[in-house]
């Protein structure tokens, strides 16, 4: 079961890419804890870490607002 945590929509969109290479296959670190009233994932905590999973560059994300 995949489960993603609601987040609050920037204002104007953006998209993130990575500042060494500009590619879009982002990650961050994150924690989740098990709800078992509700039986899923809940997504606890997101950390500052980024990994670019194009060229492997770590901590270079940016933001680019679309247009």
């Amino acid at each position: 079961m995949n489960q993603t945590a609601s987040t609050p929509h920037p204002d104007p969109d953006v998209i993130i890419l990575c500042g060494a290479c500009g590619g879009e296959n982002i990650r961050k670190d994150a924690y989740a804890e098990w709800n078992a009233e509700l039986q899923q994932w809940e997504l606890s905590a997101i950390f500052d870490h980024t990994v670019c999973d194009d060229c492997g560059s770590e901590n270079s994300a940016i933001e680019k607002v679309v247009e």
